[in-house]
């Protein structure tokens, strides 16, 4: 893989980090990130990469983030979703979304929206780093979607996930193989957004005795990110067939919930209705 385009969303850290690193030296790397110092520290470190501050937890700056960027750039080959938010009380936005499944699905799909639909972008390939083919939430999920005005950010974090599978597979669905999307569980991955992250109180209690089994339960993110750097480049079979992968870049089972055409349809209206009343602007993610 050289000389292509790769948008990094959330790649000031973490796993987005080191996929920017090791795609950097033979490719064009445009970095997003909440971190401004974080960010112009890897332009500074490399002066070819651009960075462009954002808080994506805003649909507004979601929007002027992608108008910068096509402005800026005339292709992009890739795209890369890493950007999350791990809380347990409920954070709601300016907007009235809840915060972690704003940046962890919300944004993504009105980013992919208006660079495939607005500005008629065609990239290669679009993964997203969330939990594919999670075993849990599959019963309630299309209760719980949308999200209630009383359910906390650990709920609306694991909502997101699937609503993540979900999007993944109308996805592809419509774009047939023009462009392959793929979205990727990272399984247990030392980041920031497990060391810092606000975790459910029953979790909290069982922190002392994960401490002793992390080391050998983790991956860094330096040696994960082999994986879907594998997928960028077209190394990995299971992401050039299948839209869910595994933690082992394995195709990872849809359940029946995510993989209903119906389901699909209808979480793509409600967040299209959604996203159309928050910027202002109709969006029609349904095809």
């Amino acid at each position: 893989m050289k000389n292509k385009t790769i948008l990094i969303v959330g790649g000031t850290d973490g796993i987005g980090k080191e996929i920017a690193l090791k795609a950097g030296k033979d490719n064009n790397i445009i970095v997003v990130g909440r971190n401004k110092e974080k960010g112009n520290a890897l332009i500074t470190r490399f002066p070819k990469w651009c960075f462009y501050p954002a808080d994506l937890s805003e649909m507004e700056n979601t929007v002027q983030l992608v108008e910068t960027i096509v402005t800026n750039h005339q292709i992009i080959d890739h795209v890369v979703h890493t950007a999350d938010v791990l809380l347990d009380k409920r954070v709601e936005t300016a907007e009235g979304l809840e915060i972690s499944i704003a940046t962890n699905f919300y944004s993504r799909v009105l980013l992919n929206h208006l660079l495939l639909n607005k500005f008629n972008f065609r990239p290669s390939r679009i993964v997203h780093i969330a939990l594919a083919g999670a075993p849990f939430g599959h019963k309630t999920f299309m209760k719980d979607f949308p999200l209630s005005a009383k359910v906390n950010s650990a709920k609306g974090h694991m909502v997101g996930q699937l609503a993540n599978d979900i999007y993944g597979l109308y996805m592809q669905r419509v774009l047939r193989n023009h462009t392959r999307v793929n979205i990727l569980n990272p399984g247990m991955v030392d980041t920031d957004i497990r060391r810092k992250g606000e975790l459910p109180t029953a979790m909290k209690l069982m922190m002392p005795l994960f401490s002793l089994v992390r080391p050998f339960m983790e991956t860094k993110p330096h040696e994960y990110a082999e994986i879907p750097f594998a997928i960028l480049e077209g190394r990995n079979e299971a992401a050039n067939t299948s839209v869910l992968i595994t933690q082992n870049g394995l195709k990872a089972k849809a359940s029946k919930v995510v993989s209903s055409i119906e389901n699909q349809n209808e979480v793509m209206r409600i967040t299209g209705h959604q996203l159309s009343s928050i910027v202002k602007a109709k969006i029609n993610l349904i095809k």
